[in-house]
């Protein structure tokens, strides 16, 4: 599939979600669609989530002796078929922006969206405490919980997450900006492996909230902003609070935007969609 740009299809923004399973993806894709909508923006939204191949096809993993059907791999999802859609979108949506003489907004949300060949106008890395996510992805999936499923969370779902975010840092040396982005989203999961509790299995037992990860910060949302457009801030003038804080990064190819979601409540998301509308204001 051909890397597609907004002159492709019209009036149409194009901005993906990422992030690591659990870390308040789609939760924030919903806030930033109602926050769009709100403000005139025709919004629609693709969820990689929906591209699985099917259950036959799902390739499979050997964790010690136990063999698992591996859902959180690239080879797991049909990318073909997630392209197809997002091409259908965007002709969509740049109708119905012309008709209706605004811009449309197009979401697209999902753990590996940045390994499609997709152009994306914004970029948003969502991040999350290690603890935080153990503990959603064990309190949603049924699964997990089962006998020691939890080992395929410690073993397969993290290791490969981390693969993927050291492939995107390696493949866009030639935009230095992405690639930061990219940087800060692999070093926070590495800090937060290393502050989490180094017995990942002992928390599935009568009160899985035993392994809570223990790193402390008092900041919020963790976004910086640059004003700065065309090459970005340098890395040397990005002083940050604490090491799990990100910037927001421009680029010729489009912002892109790291946050680390450090509490479990709406008001960080809330905030984050300001940040991001009002990115989406400066686009021509």
């Amino acid at each position: 599939m051909r890397e597609m740009r907004m002159s492709d299809k019209g009036n149409v923004i194009v901005i993906g979600i990422g992030g690591i399973t659990c870390s308040g993806k789609s939760t924030f894709c919903k806030l930033l669609d109602i926050s769009l909508s709100s403000q005139g923006f025709v919004t629609a939204t693709v969820a990689l989530d929906d591209y699985y191949h099917r259950p036959t096809e799902i390739p499979h993993t050997t964790v010690s002796t136990t063999e698992f059907e591996n859902w959180d791999c690239l080879e797991a999802l049909n990318f073909s078929a997630f392209g197809t859609q997002i091409q259908t979108s965007r002709v969509c949506l740049a109708e119905a922006a012309a008709a209706s003489r605004t811009r449309g907004v197009l979401l697209v949300e999902g753990f590996y969206v940045f390994a499609a060949p997709v152009h994306y106008d914004l970029r948003v890395i969502l991040s999350c405490p290690l603890g935080t996510i153990r503990q959603r992805r064990w309190d949603r999936d049924e699964w997990l919980r089962q006998g020691d499923n939890i080992c395929y969370f410690d073993h397969v779902v993290i290791p490969q997450y981390r693969r993927h975010l050291e492939t995107m840092v390696q493949s866009c040396p030639s935009l230095p900006d992405i690639q930061c982005a990219f940087q800060d989203a692999l070093s926070d999961l590495t800090h937060s492996l290393h502050a989490s509790s180094p017995h990942a299995n002992s928390y599935h037992s009568a009160s899985p909230h035993t392994n809570s990860c223990r790193t402390t910060c008092t900041s919020h949302t963790a976004v910086m902003t640059s004003e700065r457009s065309g090459e970005g801030m340098p890395r040397e003038n990005c002083t940050l609070p604490s090491p799990y804080e990100g910037p927001i990064v421009t680029s010729c190819c489009g912002l892109t935007v790291f946050a680390r979601l450090l509490k479990d409540s709406s008001m960080e998301s809330s905030n984050l969609c300001s940040v991001i509308t009002h990115s989406i204001h400066g686009f021509v």
